[in-house]
């Protein structure tokens, strides 16, 4: 037989086995009759998962459509725990204890290292939550997603595109509490144009680190909470924020960190041009003592092709791991799917003999060898 697998179902596995099935050609000119041409596709048993793109567009709606509809399934289980209030409390006092810690910072010389450190504390939030919270959503979504893509119910990238970026709103909701909180407290800048750059900047922070987790649980899938701790003090530490860079042993490594670059950003924001600390020293001297070496854009830059490397990346593993699933699935079904047809094949035959015969007073007389014809038939399929 064929067991059902942990997390299906019986209808649906049932249906699964039945649908998936490598035909005979026979067989496939028969379902061809019965439903019409591709209702079921045939699997080539001398094909590999790199001849065979089971993925492949075979749907009755369009993408846009089934985005709609997976945005809205999305949406629906991410609206009750979008806010919390146990999230609401812990973001509202992490605000109000850092504020306090570095309240109202002003401009003496002692103070270029003490903002430096508060625009750190406004950014740092949104690295470390949103990476840990990707690292579950892959690992959470995978079975189902599976089952669904078997059964053909939507397009992997359709999935992704709405999954991963609904999953996002819960994410982009603490900017919100926190960063004016934190800014107005801290007095970073009084400028309202870089309180509203450090809110985006920290929006795009989340979509890095977010991206980021979910690239680490493609990559390493059995020790991702491990790797990305490891990851975590790579970034926490190799920024410029407690050790100036040029003091490392490995100054470069700052350059394939994401938060040294998000810092260089929040640096180049909350020291403006035209502040001049006391002793005469410029924004220029206040960068070069924070380790920010390069330009804004050029981080801005950076960021975004770092979204588009993990993001892109965990898609095309998530692409390639599933249709190898897939693909070892579809060829365990295959020898049981089809002494399931043959088997079916032949009652409907006897039972179409017997009912051309057309003798309703031995129909109990046909009761004992019904059974046996069942045994016989699926005997002679190799059930």
């Amino acid at each position: 037989g064929h067991p059902c697998p942990e997390g299906y179902n019986h209808p649906d596995w049932l249906i699964e086995v039945l649908s998936q099935a490598r035909l005979t050609a026979a067989q496939q000119a028969l379902l061809d009759n019965a439903f019409g041409t591709g209702s079921v596709t045939t699997l080539d048993e001398s094909a590999s998962p790199h001849d065979l793109d089971l993925l492949k567009d075979r749907y009755a709606n369009g993408w846009a459509a089934q985005a709609v509809i997976l945005t809205r399934r999305a949406w629906t289980i991410v609206k009750p725990q979008l806010i919390t209030r146990d999230a609401m409390f812990l973001w509202l006092l992490n605000s109000i204890l850092t504020g306090l810690t570095f309240f109202r910072i002003r401009y003496s010389e002692t103070d270029i290292m003490r903002r430096y450190t508060a625009a750190f504390t406004a950014v740092i939030p949104f690295c470390f939550f949103p990476l840990l919270s990707a690292l579950a959503l892959m690992p959470n979504e995978e079975l189902m997603l599976r089952k669904e893509l078997a059964a053909g119910s939507y397009r992997l990238s359709a999935w992704f595109v709405t999954t991963t970026s609904m999953a996002l709103i819960g994410e982009f909701v603490w900017p919100l509490v926190y960063v004016p909180i934190h800014y107005w407290m801290t007095g970073l800048t009084d400028d309202v144009g870089s309180f509203f750059g450090i809110l985006v900047l920290c929006f795009l922070t989340v979509i890095v680190f977010h991206s980021f987790g979910m690239f680490v649980t493609m990559v390493f899938p059995k020790k991702a909470n491990t790797v990305a701790l490891i990851f975590v003090t790579f970034f926490f530490l190799f920024n410029g924020v407690f050790v100036p860079l040029n003091k490392t042993p490995l100054p470069w490594a700052a350059y394939i960190n994401p938060l040294y670059w998000s810092l260089s950003i929040a640096a180049s924001l909350v020291f403006p041009s035209g502040v001049v600390y006391e002793g005469g020293l410029t924004r220029e001297d206040c960068l070069e003592r924070a380790s920010i070496t390069q330009r804004s854009g050029i981080a801005l830059l950076v960021l975004l092709v770092m979204v588009f490397v993990f993001r892109g990346g965990t898609y095309l593993l998530l692409r390639r791991k599933l249709q190898l699933r897939l693909f070892v699935q579809q060829r365990e079904m295959g020898i049981t799917s089809r002494r399931l047809f043959n088997c079916f094949q032949c009652l409907a035959r006897r039972q179409n003999a017997r009912r051309a015969e057309d003798q309703p007073s031995e129909i109990v007389s046909h009761a004992a060898p019904h059974v046996i014809d069942s045994e016989r038939c699926c005997a002679d399929a190799g059930m």
